[in-house]
């Protein structure tokens, strides 16, 4: 379902993007993008709440296990930030956004707001991961992410999948590569890890 509403929203982001690129040449008729604004806001509004419903469960996993991995007490949040749409009315929210910017995206040749322009933005203690995380912390937010990517799976599907790590391990201190082999340890589900040293891999108790 999720991946045919981003279908029908992209084909209709194609069709005004390429109306507005026309517009710059020669008037074009504005009921036209009624239309296609109608869809778009539609279409969107329920990729927006499906991603939000996600990462409300999601975003609670990362933090638990960047918790483990990562220093103590260094709070992890992941969030969705909207540019454009952000309100109860998604769909009336999104509308209102099109039309807003419908002239100045006449004159850039494209959509700028909508899920297309949409973020999910990683926080360490109240600030941006991607101006403030060290090397080791961003790639602890990476593993996070995917030990939680693993477990969402799981409780949806009943099953682990595969996970692939190659050398994740040299970028991590003792501690951390401890607290990681755990937590994959833990999993359930085949784990194969490349490393350049088998002591990164011991996992508690061995």
């Amino acid at each position: 379902a999720h991946l045919e509403d981003l279908r029908q929203y992209e084909r209709v982001l194609g069709s005004r993007n390429a109306l507005l690129k026309a517009a710059r040449l020669a008037p074009i008729d504005p009921q036209m993008l009624d239309v296609y604004e109608g869809l778009l806001a539609r279409h969107g509004a329920t990729i927006m709440r499906r991603r939000q419903r996600v990462l409300a469960t999601f975003a609670p996993r990362v933090r638990e296990v960047f918790a483990a991995i990562a220093a103590p007490g260094l709070r992890c949040d992941v969030r969705y930030q909207v540019r454009g749409g952000a309100a109860e009315d998604l769909e009336g929210a999104l509308l209102a956004a099109l039309r807003d910017r419908r002239d100045r995206d006449r004159q850039l040749g494209f959509t700028t707001r909508g899920p297309h322009r949409d973020e999910v933005e990683l926080w360490l203690d109240e600030r941006p991961a991607q101006l403030h995380a060290s090397q080791g912390q961003a790639r602890a937010l990476v593993l996070a992410g995917k030990i939680a990517e693993i477990r969402s799976l799981e409780a949806s599907l009943g099953e682990s999948p595969v996970l692939l790590l190659d050398d994740v391990s040299s970028e991590l201190d003792a501690e951390r590569n401890r607290a990681l082999m755990q937590h994959l340890d833990e999993l359930g589900g085949q784990v194969f890890v490349t490393t350049t040293d088998p002591a990164y891999i011991r996992v508690q108790g061995e």
